[in-house]
């Protein structure tokens, strides 16, 4: 069942979706975690397992910005995205058992896009005549559930860990927004917009409905191989094969019309989207996941030094890395650089534990890439 839909959405800049993609309570649940497993001695039983990741990546706006309206310095970019992972488990010669919590979440856009949402929200002046590109896509969920992996080695020198996750999913976000804008004057622009996206929270259009439940299974796996004594390489690959199934979930495709409704204290245009099309219910919807994927390729310079290349893809782009690390009484200490994010990565192993941050600037209310890694392993 569907139903027609001819309304007013929410009276904000009309191009985004959230802009504050790292919700506080993920920022709490992770510096939880980080306490607790610096509680967690390092030796603590020889099966047991710990993984924490957490990367986010803001390319417009500072972290901080995006957490608070995009009040900060604008850089322009085409890209925001924030990926956290928490797993714990045991492991037992080549089986493994762990619980896990995931929360990926997605937003790719035009330059300009982003420019325009930047300059109406802070009611910058447009230039009269000039079009902008409107297109943005949106991905995300979290996860709660299992995971077992299997470790084999089919040839010497070569380790092969498969990871088979099972969860409960919320927070449903999967669409595209796209269509063109006209800057009729400096405190005035006109917009019309095609957008079909399915979600567990309307935050375009303030559609009240009940969120969707989902049921997912997602396929992983690491790879190490030795080429000699000096050389190896790691290869992971996440979601390389993932899907989610929500029951009745919700979903809006339709047209979104600029429709002026006066204008502010300061003179600038005040709108809210005209919406017309359908707003429904899938009776099941498939998510297809995105993989994500990192390699390392590194070579013993001496008996404690060692230096390496790094590569990351995340959503739509890849990055590549330098890194060397050195061995002094039973430490390890490491340094990762990353020209494209202009970031620094430190890191530290003791015995079975390992900490790593990769950051690109000193001070957090600068911060567009945070990277976080605990390990007990």
């Amino acid at each position: 069942m569907h139903r027609i839909c001819a309304r007013e959405g929410r009276r904000r800049p009309p191009l985004s979706f959230v802009p504050s993609f790292l919700s506080p309570p993920v920022v709490r649940l992770l510096w939880a975690c980080l306490a607790c497993v610096l509680a967690v001695p390092a030796w603590a039983g020889s099966g047991f397992f710990l993984r924490l990741d957490s990367e986010s990546y803001s390319e417009p706006v500072s972290l901080d910005a995006a957490l608070n309206d995009w009040q900060g310095h604008f850089y322009g970019g085409e890209a925001q995205w924030s990926i956290n992972w928490l797993e714990s488990g045991y492991r037992r010669g080549v089986w493994g058992i762990s619980a896990l919590y995931r929360r990926d979440l997605w937003l790719g856009f035009a330059a300009d896009t982003a420019e325009l949402y930047y300059r109406t929200d802070h009611r910058l002046p447009l230039q009269t005549g000039r079009q902008y590109a409107v297109d943005i896509t949106a991905y995300g969920f979290s996860a709660r559930g299992a995971r077992g992996s299997w470790r084999q080695a089919p040839l010497p020198g070569l380790s092969l860990t498969w990871g088979l996750s099972l969860f409960n999913a919320g927070d449903l976000l999967d669409g595209r927004l796209h269509g063109r804008a006209t800057a009729l004057a400096e405190n005035e622009y006109a917009y019309e917009a095609a957008v079909d996206y399915t979600y567990a929270e309307d935050v375009l259009f303030d559609r009240q409905v009940e969120a969707p439940d989902g049921v997912g299974a997602s396929l992983d796996l690491a790879v190490a191989y030795a080429f000699s004594a000096q050389t190896r390489l790691r290869l992971r690959v996440t979601d390389l094969f993932g899907r989610i199934r929500w029951r009745q979930a919700p979903y809006t495709r339709a047209t979104a019309n600029s429709n002026q409704q006066g204008y502010d204290e300061t003179g600038y245009i005040v709108v809210r989207p005209a919406l017309s099309g359908i707003e429904a219910y899938h009776a099941t919807y498939l998510q297809r996941l995105r993989p994500r994927g990192s390699l390392a390729l590194e070579q013993d310079l001496t008996p404690t030094l060692r230096a390496g290349l790094r590569y990351r893809h995340r959503f739509d782009e890849g990055v590549f890395g330098l890194a060397g690390d050195w061995r002094s009484g039973g430490q390890r200490f490491g340094i990762q650089l990353w020209p494209r994010r202009q970031a620094l990565g430190l890191s530290w192993a003791w015995r079975r534990l390992a900490v790593g941050l990769t950051l690109d600037a000193p001070q957090w209310k600068d911060l567009r890439t945070l990277w976080l890694a605990l390990r007990i392993e």
